[in-house]
């Protein structure tokens, strides 16, 4: 006679004080290099954690706290990350499956790539080459000053966005809205042969 195999969930908990409480204790510590798979079920502080996250996968929503000492490749990851903080420089990989709000990220994000359309919340705080990104960019707002890099792969409203785009380059053709608090240096910045017929010129378009 076969037994029938019923699939449990697994979920990690601590106890504190003889309490069972659900997630990773805040106080964990420590380099995750070692770590892999599925993270999906976690959730916590992972503010005292750090090393090598291109093994982990799964969902990033439960998770919050300081990122800074994470790095490697993000591309198996994705959720929420409006509870995740700090400096992203050393994190490289897609980042399309991530979304919600980057307010209190910050860094470099030269080796990010991917969609940014799940993305919202200020990017004044994040700098670099955003030339691998694509999507849609109109709930982001903030000082774009220190990103640089080719924009023809994004969209959107950009009224929210402020600050020099010297350093940014591309076809602008897919973004639109008031851009009064951009300023700086717009000869590497583009328009199609079609919005050239239509009369559009860049210079009217930012002032």
């Amino acid at each position: 006679m076969k037994k029938l195999l019923k699939q449990t969930d697994f979920k990690l908990c601590h106890y504190v004080d003889g309490v069972k409480i659900e997630g990773i204790h805040s106080e964990l510590h420590g380099d995750a290099t070692g770590l892999y798979r599925d993270v999906t079920n976690i959730f916590g502080d992972v503010s005292n954690i750090f090393g090598d996250v291109t093994h982990i996968s799964g969902n990033v929503s439960g998770l919050s706290g300081n990122a800074t000492g994470l790095y490697g490749n993000v591309s198996r990851l994705y959720g929420d990350v409006s509870n995740i903080y700090g400096d992203v420089s050393e994190l490289s990989g897609d980042a399309t499956g991530l979304y919600r709000d980057v307010t209190y990220i910050s860094g470099n994000v030269t080796n990010i790539s991917g969609i940014t359309t799940g993305l919202s919340g200020n990017v004044s705080n994040i700098s670099g080459n955003m030339s691998g990104l694509s999507g849609n960019v109109s709930r982001l707002y903030g000082d774009v000053t220190r990103l640089s890099g080719n924009v023809s792969g994004l969209y959107g409203d950009v009224s929210g966005l402020s600050g020099n785009v010297t350093n940014i380059s591309g076809d602008v053709s897919g973004l639109f809205g008031y851009v009064t608090e951009l300023t700086g240096n717009l000869d590497d910045c583009e328009i199609t042969d079609a919005d050239r017929e239509n009369g559009i010129n860049i210079k009217d378009l930012i002032s």
